[in-house]
């Protein structure tokens, strides 16, 4: 019986964990937040496939909150153990997700959290740091250099 009892519990998170992803997606923060907070995984990515008048895409709460600026949701994901350095299945980090989508106050919070910015992970070549020199990001940059040692400021701007 235990083992049914501990086999129904992570399926019923597995299902949490898609719920929030969704919700997340949809924009209902509230309901996501809920849900990690009852044991879906903060971090967990989900597919959402397209539904009328919008397209499909990640279903995270960090992704959706950074894809429209929504820092107050970001910041309690992060809160909750959102990693900030989190990576979609196609190797793109949540930082250059938020710089891509114009969030520079949802970026420099994620830099704020441990994001890495000299990392050279997405497209294989461009730095989330060169992706803010590349949307003229100036406070954003700022923070960035800020929090880089010389020697990882140098590789990064490579």
């Amino acid at each position: 019986m235990k083992f049914l009892s501990a086999a129904f519990q992570k399926f019923q998170h597995r299902n949490d964990d898609a719920k929030a992803c969704k919700a997340a997606y949809s924009g209902d923060f509230e309901t996501a937040l809920a849900l990690i907070d009852r044991g879906a995984n903060v971090n967990a990515t989900r597919w959402i496939d397209a539904q009328p008048g919008k397209d499909g895409g990640e279903g995270n709460i960090g992704y959706a909150a950074a894809a429209v600026g929504n820092v107050k949701a970001l910041e309690a994901a992060l809160d909750r153990g959102l990693n900030p350095n989190l990576q979609s299945p196609y190797r793109q980090p949540l930082l250059a997700f938020a710089i891509i989508n114009g969030q520079e106050e949802a970026a420099k919070l994620l830099v704020q959290r441990g994001a890495d910015c000299s990392d050279q992970l997405f497209a294989d070549f461009l730095s989330p740091l060169a992706l803010a020199k590349i949307y003229k990001m100036e406070s954003l940059l700022a923070v960035m250099k800020s929090t880089l040692s010389p020697e990882k400021l140098a590789k990064a701007e490579q």
